[in-house]
């Protein structure tokens, strides 16, 4: 299937400087023909949209008039499922690790507007631990001041291993579907901004599972620093409270049983420094459970939003 795609898209970067869409992916000097506008991939072309980020459909109407002529008709739906399929590559980890490496920065902004959070908080952890290699010699080579060449064979060997062993993969893969959903309600108020994150925690597993109690907040504000926050990529301070606790014992758990879920809402207006200026968080909840034998941290979905 990819081979199949690889070879599309290679066949449509052939350009020549003819009107029509439809004429630029064409072999130079060809018209556009009812048979050549038959044969045109519009999943494919969706798919070099999506992974070049270009805007969603900006280019599907020229395509279709092009051909309209003919009688022929592209299929939208085909068109999304492409664009989906380029985009899951342009936000993944691996993505993010290669600009990393390689230091596109102008690229990084290109991905914070393009990406869904959840996309774009995996996108962002490949770029920081790409980004721990920008002067690895064996994977970067400074040919003179102006020109820099790239092993991108071994890149890509070295971001699939990191992206699948960073703690946070591994925790999902472990969890097998042990989940914490977290949205958030957030507004301008006169007395300053109300963030209250609404959590449901589902166990999925074919086990009870056990969570620290203090961790629900119940309306309230948190007692500890359990969510990472951040806004437009810079750390958010904690300004809450930090309770000192001895371990838990019997009565400081909670139990779900498999297939229960539990919702909760915790109070975040005056537990970090919200600032109303521009720009986005985004944050997740970090926690631990504990199952038969097993301790665990957990993770909630990652979560965006903006006053």
């Amino acid at each position: 299937m990819k081979r199949g795609i690889l070879a599309g898209l290679l066949a449509l970067s052939v350009l020549t400087g003819c009107a029509s869409t439809v004429a630029k992916i064409l072999p130079f000097g060809e018209p556009v023909t009812k048979e050549r506008c038959e044969a045109f991939s519009v999943h494919d072309f969706g798919v070099k949209d999506g992974a070049e980020a270009r805007k969603r459909g900006e280019r599907f109407e020229s395509w279709q008039g092009d051909c309209r002529a003919f009688g022929v008709k592209f299929d939208r739906a085909e068109y999304e499922r492409g664009y989906d399929e380029g985009l899951a590559n342009y936000c993944s980890c691996e993505k993010g690790f290669t600009v990393g490496v390689k230091g596109g920065f102008a690229e990084l902004r290109g991905q914070y507007f393009m990406c869904e959070s959840k996309q774009y908080a995996h996108f962002h952890r490949g770029f920081a631990e790409g980004k721990k290699l920008d002067k690895d010699e064996t994977l970067v080579r400074k040919v003179n001041e102006i020109k820099t060449e790239y092993d991108e064979k071994l890149i890509l060997e070295r971001a699939t291993f990191v992206c699948a062993n960073l703690p946070q993969t591994q925790a999902r893969q472990k969890a097998d579907r042990l989940h914490i959903g977290l949205t958030i309600e957030a507004r301008k108020k006169i007395s300053g901004p109300s963030v209250i994150a609404h959590l449901e925690y589902t166990n999925g597993t074919k086990e009870p599972v056990r969570f620290v109690n203090w961790v629900l907040g119940r309306g309230q504000a948190p007692t500890n620093k359990i969510f990472e926050v951040t806004q437009n990529g810079k750390e958010v301070a904690y300004t809450g409270i930090m309770a000192k606790r001895m371990p838990p014992g019997e009565a400081d758990f909670i139990v779900l049983k498999p297939g229960e879920s539990l919702r909760d809402s915790i109070d975040l207006s005056q537990a970090y420094a919200w600032s109303l200026s521009p720009g986005r968080y985004d944050l997740y909840l970090e926690t631990s459970a504990q199952e038969p034998g097993v301790e665990r941290r957990l993770r909630s979905e990652d979560a965006s939003f903006s006053f």
